[in-house]
C-alpha cells in the first residue's frame, strides 16, 4: 500500500440520489456548481473551490506544481484564468487568484468534525467531461500523520479530484482533497483531506 496524490483530481462518482436530505440536494444543485472548479496547470489537472467573492480559489499544491498561471473551468463549462499567489508544500495547499464572473464562495464549516458523520467530495475525476462529480461517504477518522492533521474518509477519490472540497451534510466545506491509499494501484477507500482549519496557518488569507 502506498499514498497517492490525485493530480488529475478527486471523486469518481455517481450523483447522489438516495439517502440524501432535501437540503443537501439543494446545496449540490445550487451553490456548489458555481463554487467547485476544474484547475488545469502545466503538468496536469485537478480540482479547486472558491473561498471568497474576490476570486480566491483553494486547491492542492501538487496540482499546480511548477505553474505560475492556471486555467479554471466551472461546472457549466465557462473557462477563466488565474494566478498561483501562494502555496504550502508541507500542507499540500495552494491559493489562486482568479478573474471569473459568476463564482460563488463555498460556505465553510466551523463545527467540530465528528467521526461517522456523512460527507461528500466533489471534483473532476479522470476527465474534464466528468467535472462536478459527487461521491458520498463518512468521516472515518481524524488522523495525525508526521505531526500533520488529516480527515480520513471513504468517499471515492481518483486522479483529478485533488484540491476539491470535502463537504459536510449541510454543504459546508470542511476539508481539501490531498491523497489516498491504494493496494496494487486500486483505491481502497482510505483517503485524506486537509482540514479547513489549517488554511490560515499556511496560506495568506483571512477566512473570517
Amino acid at each position: 500500500q502506498a499514498p497517492w496524490n490525485q493530480r488529475s483530481g478527486s471523486s469518481w462518482t455517481r450523483t447522489v440520489r438516495s439517502g440524501v436530505s432535501c437540503g443537501t440536494r439543494m446545496m449540490l444543485t445550487s451553490s456548489a456548481p458555481g463554487s467547485v472548479l476544474t484547475v488545469t496547470a502545466n503538468k496536469g489537472s485537478g480540482s479547486g473551490f472558491v473561498l471568497s467573492e474576490d476570486g480566491k480559489v483553494l486547491t492542492a499544491a501538487h496540482v499546480v506544481t511548477g505553474s505560475k498561471f492556471v486555467k479554471v473551468s466551472t461546472s457549466a463549462g465557462a473557462e477563466c484564468y488565474g494566478e498561483v499567489i501562494a502555496s504550502s508544500k508541507q500542507r499540500d495547499l495552494a491559493l489562486l487568484s482568479v478573474e471569473c464572473a459568476g463564482l460563488t464562495p463555498l460556505p465553510l464549516g466551523r463545527e467540530p468534525i465528528v467521526e461517522g458523520a456523512e460527507v461528500f467530495a466533489i471534483g473532476t475525476p479522470l476527465s474534464d467531461k466528468l467535472r462536478f462529480s459527487v461521491t458520498k461517504g463518512v468521516v472515518s477518522g481524524i488522523r495525525t500523520i508526521e505531526a500533520l492533521d488529516y480527515i480520513q474518509s471513504d468517499v471515492t477519490l481518483l486522479p483529478g479530484g485533488s484540491g476539491g472540497p470535502l463537504l459536510d451534510a449541510s454543504g459546508n466545506a470542511i476539508g481539501v482533497a490531498t491523497s489516498g491509499i491504494t493496494a496494487n494501484s486500486v483505491p481502497v477507500g482510505v483517503n485524506f483531506f486537509v482540514p479547513l482549519s489549517e488554511i490560515e496557518k499556511h496560506l495568506p488569507i483571512d477566512l473570517e
